[in-house]
């Protein structure tokens, strides 16, 4: 019988003031996962390139590129990652789904750009990819993140027994210390109501605002959304 394969762990990654820690985070997450990782990172040309001139463009363009990958070098070194990335100058949305298809990865890791965590995000590409059927996102706190030797406390958002989690399934079901319910009204059918970690929101024009409020202050380092739900939930 032969190995099962590994799954594939796609890291879209932003050389931000978090980018490391997004990549030790997909590092801790891979070992959890037993996954194989692959490192994408995309920058506009118009980033890169200030200059008319043919010439100058293309020499701004070589420098940039040995400047970039020195960065990525660095920090997949300081996290303890081999130096095997795709770096690539483009359209980021558009490389970036362009890498999806060809990858087809199970997980996509990202940073988390914006302060909520739920409704999601003011970000194009996160709310592209977070419309993949295919894979299950994870989008990586700066402060909370999934460690490879811990059982990780969970966060749930109107999920129950029958909720699809994808990759994460494992995780949340055999893997965990402890598993909030989060749920807003009437959405809340499928949660275990008699859990005393269930907590219910009223609903109402605040619901979204207050939930994300809470589950920000819970110590949890995994939150999930059950895949097949309203991104624009409540």
């Amino acid at each position: 019988m032969s190995a099962m394969k590994k799954p594939k762990i796609l890291v879209l990654l932003k050389l931000d003031e978090k980018a490391a820690f997004v990549l030790q985070s997909a590092k801790e997450l891979s070992q959890k996962l037993n996954g194989k990782l692959y490192i994408l990172h995309v920058k506009a040309p118009g980033e890169a390139i200030k200059r008319e001139n043919q010439l100058s463009a293309k020499k701004e363009l070589y420098e940039d590129q040995r400047a970039m990958q020195k960065q990525l070098d660095e920090l997949l070194k300081e996290v303890g990652l081999p130096k095997s990335y795709d770096f690539r100058y483009g359209n980021i949305k558009n490389v970036a789904l362009e890498t999806i298809d060809a990858v087809k990865p199970q997980v996509i890791i990202m940073g988390k750009r914006n302060p909520k965590l739920l409704g999601l995000l003011g970000d194009s590409l996160i709310d592209t990819v977070l419309k993949n059927p295919s894979a299950s996102v994870y989008l990586v706190n700066a402060h909370k993140a999934v460690k490879a030797a811990k059982k990780p406390t969970v966060g749930v958002f109107n999920g129950g027994q029958n909720s699809d989690y994808g990759m994460f399934k494992g995780i949340v079901e055999n893997d965990t210390h402890e598993i909030k319910y989060l749920s807003i009204d009437k959405k809340a059918a499928n949660t275990p109501t008699d859990s005393q970690n269930h907590f219910v929101f009223t609903a109402n024009a605040n619901a979204l605002k207050h939930l994300v409020a809470f589950a920000s202050k819970m110590d949890t380092q995994l939150f999930c959304v059950p895949k097949g739900m309203d991104e624009n939930f409540p």
